[in-house]
C-alpha cells in the first residue's frame, strides 16, 4: 500500500489488503493520541481492539532487553479478519491486534555504536532507561519518534492499563526475567554454540577483531543480572512509586492447594519455578494493588 500519512505509522505488509486493516489500526493510534483511552471506563473499548495481555508482555520484553532499535522501528503486528468472540472460538480469531517480537539484537547490552550506553561499563549500560525512551513524546534517539511511542504512552495514562502493566512487569521480573532463569538460559545457549565459535571466526575472519565470545557472553550475563533491579527503579521513577516491598506467600500443605499472585501460579510448573516453591517471595511496587488468590484443590 501507499506510505502512511504520518511517519512511523503502519503500512500493509502481508495478508489481504482489501480488508483495510491499516485504517483500523491507525484509528486506534488516532484515538489514543486524542486521549480517548485515558479514562478507566475506556479500558473495555481498547481491550476489545487489542490483546492487552499480549501488548503488555511485548513491551515488557522489549523494555527489559533494552532494545534501542524500537519502538518507531521493527514493529510488526497482526489480527484476524474474523471477529469471532462466541464462546469456544479460537482466541486468536477475535479480531484483536497482537504484536510480534522480532529483531531484538540491539538488546542485552550489545556493545554497538548506536546503542545507548554501549561504550560504558555493562553495569551502566544495564541501567539505560528504555521505559523512558519508549514512552517519551519527544524524540531522543533515531528509533523513538513520538508516532512510535504514542500508543504505549497514552495507554499508560489509563488507570486500569497502568496497574496491569506495572503488576505484569513485576510478575515477569519475578519469573521469566529473573536472573536465575535468564542466566541459566544463556548458559544453555552458550553450551550449544561454543564448540562452533573457533570455526566461525576462521570461516569469517572479518569478525575476529571484535568477536570475543567469552567476553560477549560475560557481558550479556552481567546485563541479565543487573537489569531487573535497574528496570524496577525505572518503573518506580516513571510512575512516582515509592520503591518495592517483598511479598511472601506460603502454603502449609500443597496437597490442599496453591496460591496465584497476579498472573503467576506459584507451583512447580510455573516459569522459573522449583519443585518446592513455598515459601515464595518477590518484590512488588508499593501503592499498586496486588491480587493474591488461593487455588483450592478438590476437597
Amino acid at each position: 500500500q501507499d506510505a502512511p500519512l504520518r511517519p512511523y505509522w503502519p503500512i500493509y505488509d502481508r495478508g489481504n489488503p482489501d480488508t483495510n486493516m491499516v485504517a483500523d489500526y491507525e484509528d486506534i493510534l488516532t484515538r489514543a493520541g486524542n486521549n480517548e483511552y485515558a479514562s478507566e471506563a475506556s479500558f473495555t473499548n481498547v481491550a476489545s481492539r487489542i490483546d492487552v495481555d499480549n501488548y503488555i508482555d511485548y513491551n515488557a520484553f522489549q523494555i527489559f532487553s533494552g532494545n534501542s532499535d524500537w519502538p518507531a522501528n521493527n514493529t510488526r503486528l497482526w489480527r484476524s479478519v474474523s471477529n469471532n468472540t462466541t464462546p469456544g472460538a479460537p482466541k486468536t480469531h477475535d479480531g484483536r491486534w497482537r504484536w510480534i517480537l522480532y529483531d531484538t539484537d540491539m538488546g542485552l547490552g550489545l556493545n554497538f555504536d548506536y546503542v545507548p550506553g554501549w561504550d560504558a561499563d555493562v553495569n551502566q549500560h544495564a541501567h539505560v532507561n528504555t521505559l523512558a525512551l519508549s514512552t517519551t513524546a519527544t524524540q531522543t534517539t533515531f528509533a523513538n519518534h513520538p508516532d512510535g511511542t504514542v500508543l504505549l504512552r497514552k495507554l499508560l495514562s489509563n488507570p486500569v492499563f497502568n496497574r496491569k502493566f506495572i503488576n505484569r512487569f513485576a510478575d515477569l521480573l519475578n519469573t521469566s526475567l529473573a536472573p536465575g532463569r535468564t542466566t541459566n538460559a544463556l548458559a544453555d545457549i552458550q553450551s550449544i554454540f561454543s564448540p562452533g565459535i573457533a570455526e566461525h571466526v576462521k570461516r569469517w575472519p572479518r569478525t575476529a577483531p571484535w568477536l570475543d565470545w567469552t567476553n560477549e557472553m560475560n557481558r550479556i550475563r552481567t546485563f541479565l543480572q543487573v537489569r531487573p533491579g535497574a528496570v524496577r527503579g525505572h518503573i518506580a521513577d516513571e510512575f512516582g512509586l515509592n520503591g518495592t516491598a517483598n511479598l511472601t506467600v506460603d502454603v502449609a500443605n500443597t496437597n490442599q492447594g496453591t496460591v496465584t499472585v497476579n498472573t503467576i501460579s506459584i507451583d512447580p510448573s510455573a516459569v522459573g519455578g522449583s519443585s518446592n516453591p513455598y515459601p515464595w517471595t518477590g518484590p512488588y511496587f508499593k501503592g499498586v494493588p496486588v491480587t493474591v488468590t488461593p487455588v483450592l484443590k478438590p476437597g
